[in-house]
């Protein structure tokens, strides 16, 4: 990765160091490496913390995103993710953290209580017509009924 390369060569400010690491992170998820998409996106998130995630990034994709690979913590960083959405009143990102906080509940057989974060998930999928998440939301619900 050539940017990586680059930006440890020539620091840079924070702005760019997080989108590097970022869209790095990005790359080693969808790759199915995750201890490296890990690596990055907790890079990230420390930028963020020295500023008290007052940077306009989206801190509750990436804390979410933490929570996808990081399984020892993920209950923690989807519940920060909600907090830094509540703090800029952003719906989507409120409640799409509650589906994965619904997948941990249901392993943990929180039945009540997974269905009703399931359904947050879903209507804010609706809401946004994002059809990826609807149909996530469909399954998570489908799975909470097997």
């Amino acid at each position: 990765f050539k940017a990586i390369n680059i930006l440890e060569k020539h620091p840079c400010d924070n702005t760019v160091q997080i989108e590097v690491y970022n869209s790095t992170g990005s790359l080693f998820y969808k790759a199915g490496n995750y201890d490296k998409a890990l690596f990055y996106w907790l890079r990230v998130d420390s930028l963020l913390k020295a500023v008290n995630y007052i940077d306009k990034h989206p801190v509750s994709r990436l804390l979410n995103n933490i929570g996808l690979v990081y399984y020892d913590k993920a209950l923690i960083y989807y519940q920060n993710a909600i907090l830094q959405a509540q703090k800029v009143n952003d719906d989507f990102w409120i409640n799409l953290p509650k589906g994965n906080i619904g997948d941990i509940l249901l392993k943990r057989k929180l039945l009540d209580s997974a269905y009703t974060l399931y359904k947050d998930y879903l209507k804010y999928a609706y809401k946004y017509t994002d059809w990826g998440i609807v149909v996530a939301g469909h399954t998570k619900i489908a799975n909470y009924f097997t």
